[in-house]
């Protein structure tokens, strides 16, 4: 009865994703993209994948340059992270930018190939709700209206999924002294193009002070006895967030016209303690901040003819307290800091027309931005402030196809140039403009090249220019031209004196996708900074910028100690840069597949669903187009009754061709094209014994996954007869339990939207022992429209964590039963580092000891990450290297250089899906849907060290101050209603 069940099951799963397969796929020219990113080397699941590819999946970006890295679902499971702020912190080495330039490298953000107004809009979202993980480099950030030093990440998100979410998570050092737990709460729906996401959070942190890591200050206590300072200082202040997000996005009209509206309000609560009152020496000297920060934003979606528009708005008012107690008495200082911001922006992307190599796409963007800082510090002396700066920005870019494979010029490649340029006013600085141009050259389907060269000029930040002038007291700072550790005045502010930069950078690329491993590349960039006139925070204070900036410094007329420090912002005459980047991205899967798996969500319910045109891969539904789709009047192929759907006939016929043939040689010219490369080997040429797996899958109705006509037909007229109760006896126990509501019964709505989709398809004809069509047979496509309800009707079915309430999908994360392995390596070569910091004065070379910042500048950098998931169980790993530096002194008597070690640290973290463990929750049904995890971060404890020339620690980097916590402890409880 199991055997029948599972071949039932396989029978099914395989009808319903052939009726997804357009009749004309061999005809298409669109990409072959599986939702799994791993197909099976050993092609054992040729039969099954080689259906699957036949479709395009909604939402990916439409872009000639190859990705840097893609992830499927069972990918995605892989890293155990429990929402989409947890994914990208994961995959933090291949998201960030080498340009050098930006905020981190930090990447912009896509859903479904559409611009959003805020990361708030997603950032809760869990990992399950994911089809699919883009990630794409530089040059392609441009095309949607953003810098072009910043990567993009797209995420696609499933068709339908619901969730309620509960997470709490505790962690804490290793050697104690601090602690901090939270907890959060989140609920998603999304039912083809409308989502509705509820998220809320707390987080506390304790203090760890100065004395629980054991530091030695500065200045020693005056008496035996007498309070220890260290006490009264803290390294981790105690601190508190809450917050509370919420998300709608909703369908206005049936052309894919989409509205999304985010709102969120945050509040964080600190104390720090900074030292004793030096006058009455028994009150610490308590730093108090509270911020208060509301956000609102909205994303407005809509096709204009062949023409995509998005306009996006972002906008938040952020209220920030301080108090900070006096050290000399007992008073106290405040300030209060109101920041008003908003950020709208418009892109309109289209083809205007079209060349022999394809089409030219063209983006064209405008925006304004405004943004109001008012402050009132008692410490500053000239009172209230208002700093106000508006930004209207336009701009535009252009791709055009010069030559196309099997095209045009064929014989070179796909040859693609870019053109980007633009122009921004700011109210307080004038006028900036900037420009760029690329190319990306795909010689081959796994080798490509890319190239670019940007000129722009950048203005200082708004509070760089103009914030008030404030003192802070008491800042522990080391004096490298004395070599001591003191206790100093930092004097900030802006500075009006600053003037606009011009940057000048290029970048060349090339990428290879490892024929042999599928979802694999290894990539190599060379970036190359120039800079002029550059606006920069005061560099650390080493004896070649004290003599560079003498009015900036101020040393005790008599005893040359260290007094105070003017930090405001300064200008560089000129900035030279350049670094390789290596990276490495290897993935695959490991085990064997469960029989009749659905990987993807191409099981039974994620398969049928797909037939419907909502599944992975498949177009939406008719009246119910989606984000990221194309404008109204386009085709969506593999919609339901549309030229996509699903003809028996057709089938039949290839199937007796293919198995009429010799066994020798059977004729496989009349499948697509994307069936035949699966069929080939590394050489180009069809490999027999895949070519042979896939003739005994398709030529035997007993082949595991291959489409058994007459079983099908039998199950669905026992299920489909008119009267009564449907019969699922038939059913496999897992395909019950997504019937089943609850109480643990069969769910009325379920059943009934699981027998309308299956009865709706049409009967199949059975195939006799030489694959040949029967008279009789039923052919045409399927029924058009939306399953019954529309999309989402009736609500998802239960599932464990990993993809069981992605709708009716299949394993975990859309897995097939099979491990998954994935290892990513990135390794950054500093090439050229130097300084010019006026004309007439010597040239500062930062890999050289004339370190500008608190570290210097590290030549080697690296980092890697990996990790194995098998049927719930995981593990992952990150290891980063960042390598020595220097920074020298004056060679003067009391002067000493300062050597930076290397670091390396691994931090591992273990989870576990309990609710994929059967047994487990048989015993305890609450584990259903839950899942726990355990991390360690910097496993070895390691911390950089930090000595003078002769080998000591100055006590301003001690290992205490250099990282406080060091090895730390996480675990963490996850349940998924």
């Amino acid at each position: 009865m199991a055997r029948t069940r599972v071949s039932l099951l396989t029978a099914i799963s395989s009808f319903a994703v052939l009726a997804a397969m357009p009749v004309h796929a061999e005809d298409e020219k669109v990409p072959v993209v599986t939702d799994n990113a791993a197909p099976d080397e050993s092609g054992e699941d040729i039969a099954n994948e080689i259906i699957v590819t036949a479709q395009n999946v909604r939402g990916q970006v439409d872009t000639p340059v190859p990705p840097v890295q893609e992830l499927g679902e069972a990918d995605i499971a892989a890293y155990g992270a429990g929402s989409i702020t947890d994914l990208i912190a994961a995959l933090a080495p291949s998201t960030s930018s080498g340009s050098g330039r930006g905020a981190g490298g930090m990447p912009a953000l896509l859903i479904n190939g559409v611009r959003v107004s805020s990361f708030r809009e997603m950032a809760s979202y869990p990992p399950e709700a994911i089809k699919k993980v883009e990630i794409l480099p530089e040059s392609v950030a441009q095309k949607y209206g953003f810098s072009a030093d910043q990567r993009i990440i797209n995420i696609i998100l499933k068709d339908n999924f619901s969730s309620k979410t509960v997470e709490a998570e505790y962690g804490q050092p290793w050697a104690g002294g601090t602690s901090d737990w939270q907890l959060e709460g989140t609920y998603l729906t999304i039912a083809g193009p409308s989502r509705i996401n509820i998220h809320g959070e707390w987080k506390d942190v304790s203090p760890l002070t100065e004395a629980e890591r054991g530091i030695i200050q500065s200045t020693p206590p005056p008496a035996a006895g007498a309070l220890d300072p260290a006490d009264y200082r803290t390294l981790v202040a105690d601190s508190s967030t809450g917050q509370i997000n919420g998300t709608l996005t909703t369908k206005l009209a049936d052309n894919g016209t989409s509205l999304t509206v985010n709102g969120q309000y945050e509040r964080d609560k600190s104390l720090s303690l900074n030292g004793l009152n030096s006058l009455l020496l028994t009150d610490p000297i308590k730093s108090r901040s509270l911020t208060d920060t509301v956000s609102l934003g909205s994303t407005l979606n809509a096709p204009l003819g062949d023409w995509q528009i998005t306009g996006t708005l972002d906008a938040s008012h952020a209220n920030g307290r301080r108090v900070l107690d006096h050290s000399t008495d007992a008073g106290y200082d405040t300030a209060q800091t109101i920041d008003d911001s908003a950020t709208s922006k418009l892109t309109a992307m289209g083809s205007p027309f079209s060349m022999p190599a394809g089409d030219v796409s063209l983006t064209l963007n405008s925006g304004y931005s405004w943004d109001r800082i008012q402050s009132d510090d008692s410490r500053s002396v000239v009172g209230k402030t208002t700093l106000t700066r508006g930004d209207l920005t336009a701009g535009f870019n252009v791709g055009v196809p010069i030559t196309e494979r099997g095209g045009t010029l064929g014989f070179i490649g796909d040859i693609n140039l870019n053109l980007t340029a633009g122009v921004d006013y700011l109210s307080d600085f004038g006028t900036l403009t900037n420009w760029s141009t690329g190319f990306s050259w795909g010689w081959t389907d796994n080798l490509s090249f890319q190239g670019s060269y940007l000129a722009r000029d950048a203005a200082p930040t708004l509070t760089q220019l103009n914030a008030p002038e404030t003192v802070t007291p008491n800042v522990q700072t080391y004096d490298l031209t004395r070599g001591e550790t003191v206790l100093v005045n930092v004097i900030s502010g802006g500075n009006p004196d600053l003037t606009k930069q011009k940057q000048r950078d290029y970048r060349f690329g090339t990428q290879w996708r490892l024929p042999f491993l599928s979802g694999s590349n290894i990539s190599i960039d060379y970036f190359h900074n120039h800079s002029e006139d550059v606006s920069a925070a005061f560099p650390l204070l080493t004896p070649a910028i004290e003599a560079a900036f003498p009015g900036r410094v101020t040393r005790d007329a008599i005893t040359g100690q260290l007094v105070s420090i003017d930090q405001r912002p300064v200008t560089f005459a000129e900035e030279n840069s350049s670094r390789l980047r290596f990276g490495l991205n290897l993935t695959g899967a490991f085990g064997k597949a469960q029989p009749g798996g659905g990987g993807g969500g191409f099981g039974l319910f994620g398969a049928i669903r797909s037939a419907q045109g909502a599944g992975p891969g498949a177009a939406p539904a008719a009246g119910a187009p989606a984000q990221g789709q194309s404008p109204a009047g386009a085709p969506a192929a593999g919609g339901p009754g549309g030229p996509g759907g699903f003809d028996p006939q057709r089938f039949q016929e290839m199937r007796a061709k293919l198995c009429a043939d010799g066994a020798e040689a059977p004729d496989i010219s009349t499948l697509p094209e994307g069936m035949q490369e699966r069929l080939r080997g590394p050489d180009g040429k069809i490999d027999p014994a895949k070519l042979a797996e896939f003739k005994q899958r398709m030529c035997s109705a007993q082949g595991g996954g291959f489409f058994n006509p007459q079983q099908f037909q039998e199950f669905r007229q026992k299920l489909c007869a008119p009267g009564g109760t449907p019969d699922v006896s038939g059913l496999p126990p897992q395909m019950l339990d997504r019937l089943k509501g609850p109480d643990g019964q069969i769910d009325p709505t379920r059943l009934k939207e699981f027998k309308d989709r299956i009865c709706s398809l049409p009967a199949p004809a059975p195939a006799g022992g030489n694959g040949e069509r029967r008279s009789g047979d039923a052919g045409g496509g399927l029924a058009g429209g939306p399953p019954p309800g529309g999309p989402g009707a009736g609500g998802p079915p239960p599932g464990g964590p990993g993809g069981g309430r992605g709708g009716f999908g299949g394993g975990p994360g859309g897995g097939d039963g099979r491990g998954r392995w994935f290892l990513s390596l990135n390794y950054t070569l500093e090439l050229e580092n130097q300084v010019l910091i006026a004309e007439g004065l010597p040239v500062l070379d930062q890999l050289d000891g004339d370190g500008l910042s608190g570290g210097g500048v590290v030549r080697h950098s690296a980092q890697l990450q990996g990790g194995l998931f098998y049927r719930g169980l995981g593990l992952r790993y990150s290891a980063n290297y960042s390598g020595s530096s220097d920074i020298n002194g004056s060679g003067l008597p009391g002067s000493t250089d300062l050597h930076f070690g290397s670091l390396a640290t691994l931090d591992l973290r273990l989870f576990a899906d309990l609710g994929q463990q059967t047994k487990l929750v048989q015993k305890v049904p609450f584990l259903k849907g839950t899942r726990v995890s355990f991390g360690v971060t910097n496993i070895f404890n390691s911390i950089r060290k930090i000595t003078d020339e002769n080998g000591d620690v100055p006590l301003r980097y001690q290992p205490g101050l250099v990282d406080p916590e060091g090895r730390a402890l996480e675990i963490e409880f996850r349940k998924m209603f």
